[in-house]
């Protein structure tokens, strides 16, 4: 499921000043101009499921503190990081993806 960082409203984007090419308009993003997405990729081969959804928590953590985002908003993005399947094999478990 990577539906985590691509199913929240999105607030603004401009490739001219920034360091991420290609941010999707409207995307959340960064002082740096680079969203969570482009952060946290979920094409990544993330060591395991915490890595991922530290990088996102961290990510989202300074959206808050830029005023992009809303505590609520942070909570929610976290929270669907958590419950995604990005950085989970099935090695010995046979039920994640």
């Amino acid at each position: 499921d990577h539906r985590d960082l691509h199913s929240f409203p999105t607030r603004r984007s401009s490739d001219l000043d920034d360091s991420c090419s290609g941010t999707a308009t409207g995307e959340y993003v960064n002082s740096n101009g680079c969203s969570i997405g482009q952060q946290c990729s979920v094409d990544v081969d993330w060591r395991n499921h915490g890595q991922y959804v530290s990088c996102v928590s961290h990510a989202a953590e300074e959206l808050l503190a830029e005023g992009v985002i809303t505590e609520e908003e942070k909570d929610a993005i976290v929270s669907a990081a958590a419950g995604s399947s990005v950085g989970k094999s099935n090695k010995g478990k046979g039920k994640n993806k």
